[in-house]
């Protein structure tokens, strides 16, 4: 499968570079949880050992022995004399603890090696989210990061009536259960002997840090974004605070 980048915001042109780590064909048997999505670096940087850099190493460490502890979600705050810094990490809601924390450790990894002495990274992988920052970045932004579209189409009217719908029940569903994350898989009809896909499957999470209501706007925004994709057959929408996905492969538990 191959996704073609189609939309980022605006704020990434000002003081980010974007990481785009196109996505291998997948299916239920090979589909790695901690292959990127996107990383997003700063390009301000901090100084080797001062102030700033003990402290992320030391809320790093503090994060990933969260997920080890079977934590899915945690945000960590640290305000001292010149310094600003926030980190967090959250596993889609349907992640073991084990692979949970697994996802953590990769992402980690990926932001020290990809964003060196940056003051800021996001690591978005197919398990995990992971981001720090020296702001406080804990407030509702549906602002579009990134939106990816598989380059095979599906004009089928039926088709397209099967993604607004299992869409729409991603989206409606996410703000009320557990982890902000609802996932859904959905039949298709095809003919006998046909190649084409035999189901659909969608999901959407919001960042554990917003209330329900916050995240149903958050998914709200973007709900008939997906459409900017052209009768792609797979669509991944992420903003700031929220994003889902659909696909014709399952791509998660």
């Amino acid at each position: 499968m191959t996704m073609n980048l189609s939309r980022l915001s605006a704020l990434l042109c000002l003081a980010f570079m974007l990481l785009i780590v196109p996505p291998i064909a997948a299916t239920s048997k090979s589909y790695d949880d901690l292959s990127d999505v996107y990383i997003l670096c700063n390009t301000q940087n901090y100084t080797a050992g001062d102030a700033f850099d003990n402290q992320l190493k030391a809320s790093l460490t503090s994060l990933q022995q969260l997920a080890q502890r079977r934590s899915s979600y945690r945000l960590l705050q640290i305000r001292g004399p010149g310094i600003t810094l926030m980190t967090s990490f959250q596993c889609r809601g349907d992640l073991s603890p084990s692979k949970c924390s697994e996802c953590v450790t990769a992402a980690v990894q990926t932001a020290s090696s990809s964003c060196p002495s940056s003051i800021g990274s996001r690591v978005q992988k197919n398990g995990c989210f992971f981001r720090y920052e020296q702001y406080s970045y804990n407030v509702e932004d549906s602002s579009v990061v990134v939106e990816l579209c598989n380059t095979q189409k599906n004009t089928d009217p039926y088709f397209k009536n099967q993604v607004q719908g299992i869409v729409s029940r991603v989206i409606s569903s996410a703000p009320r259960h557990k982890n902000l994350f609802a996932s859904a898989s959905v039949s298709l009809a095809s003919q006998k002997g046909s190649s084409a896909a035999s189901k659909l499957y969608a999901l959407a999470q919001c960042q554990g840090y917003l209330s329900p209501g916050q995240c149903a706007d958050c998914l709200t925004a973007h709900s008939s974004s997906w459409q900017d994709c052209d009768a792609a057959v797979g669509s991944q929408i992420h903003s700031v605070s929220c994003y889902y996905r659909f696909e014709t492969y399952p791509f998660f538990y």
